[in-house]
Formats: C-alpha cells, structure tokens, sequence
C-alpha cells in the first residue's frame, strides 16, 4: 500500500485524532505566516476556513464508505450464509457416513450380545438344573454327618 492510502485508511479508522491534528498542522502554518509576515484579517479567515473545511473532509471521509468496502462487507455477508448452508450439507453427509459405518459394528454388537446371552439363558437353565441334581444326590449325604465330630464335618 502506499503512503496515501494508508493515510486515507488513517483518517476513515481515526476521524477524530486527524480531526484535532488538522487544526495544529495549520495553526503551525499560521504561526510561521505570522512569524514571517503581518497577517491580516482575511489571512486569519482564511486560515479558520481552511481548518473547517479539513474537518469536514475528515468527518465526511469517516462517515462515507467507500464503495470497496461496501461490496467487501455485501460479500462478507453473503459468504457467511453460504458457510452455514455449507455446514448443515456437510453434517448431513457426516451423519450419514458415520452411520454407513457404524451400522455395521453395531449390528455385530448387537448379534454378540444377542447370542451371549442365549448362550447365558441356555447355560443359567442347564447350572440351575445341575444344582438341583447336586443337591438331590447330596442331601443323604450331607444328612448323615454328624456335626459335633469334626473329622467327619472336614470331610
């Protein structure tokens, strides 16, 4: 960028620094005038003149874009909904490819868990029918120690 620009760039961020700059730059130029010459009445109007005119150009640069910037923020606007048309597609397709991929894990997840526990309800049926048998075949047994001796409570 050149040095105009970037005053100019200056001047639109910081109206109010040039806006008080202004009035010193020409009331340096006034005092040299003065220092230099005998200033007149038109000469100091002049000078009060030129300093409201700079403020003014200051002011008006502040307040009035320039057409760049206009059109930048028009598609600064208009790329931030493209962003958010953009991010509901791309969940979309993220969802659906996190489920085209899952789906099978889960599925075999499931299947497992399924066939444990059948294989838990099956084995559950069959210890439970095994107990049953123990304990039929050792209730005589059990029944026939005497548990004041302790050699056969070892037993």
């Amino acid at each position: 960028m050149n040095l105009i620009n970037r005053i100019k760039d200056s001047m639109i961020q910081h109206k109010v620094f040039w806006m008080v700059i202004w009035p010193l730059v020409l009331l340096n130029i006034f005092t040299y005038v003065y220092l230099s010459q005998r200033l007149s009445i038109a000469m100091i109007i002049f000078f009060l003149f030129i300093a409201l005119l700079g403020i003014g150009g200051i002011k008006y640069m502040g307040v009035h874009e320039a057409p760049g910037e206009v059109v930048q923020k028009e598609l600064t606007g208009r790329a931030a909904e493209i962003m958010k048309e953009i991010r509901a597609i791309g969940e979309d397709i993220f969802s659906n490819e996190i489920e085209r991929i899952t789906n099978p894990v889960r599925e075999n997840i499931r299947q497992d868990f399924a066939r444990g526990l059948s294989w838990l309800w099956e084995d559950n049926q069959e210890f439970i029918g095994r107990v049953g048998q123990f304990l039929k075949d050792a209730t005589p047994a059990l029944g026939s120690i005497d548990p004041v001796n302790e050699d056969r409570a070892k037993l």
